[in-house]
């Protein structure tokens, strides 16, 4: 139980680093381990939404947090492996996953 709430947390820590192939790799294992109702989703909800803005670094605006991909591959990133995970925590919990995404986006449009 342990070891496996280790790996856990160390997939959710690596979902967080900056860099998508880091956060890649973690998403592939975590789209199978997210199951109906597991609070799972509900963590890796809100870190899951700023993934999917496009670092500033890709559409020429000069950051802090520069990007190590360009923006290619970044949208496959986004398209595919973003997509696959959010659909699991959507499936999860549907409840909690629309009204995460509308608070996203009214903290993102203020």
């Amino acid at each position: 139980q342990n070891v496996e709430r280790g790996f856990i947390d160390l997939l959710i820590k690596s979902v967080s680093h900056p860099s998508i192939h880091v956060c890649g790799i973690a998403l592939e294992a975590l789209v199978y381990i997210i199951t109906p109702r597991s609070d799972l989703a509900t963590q890796l909800l809100p870190m899951l939404q700023g993934k999917a803005i496009i670092p500033p670094s890709l559409v020429g605006l000069t950051s802090q947090d520069e990007c190590d991909v360009d923006y290619n591959e970044f949208e496959r990133f986004r398209e595919h492996l973003l997509n696959e995970i959010l659909i699991s925590c959507y499936t999860s919990n549907r409840v909690y996953y629309i009204e995460s995404c509308t608070c996203a986006v009214e903290e993102f449009c203020s």
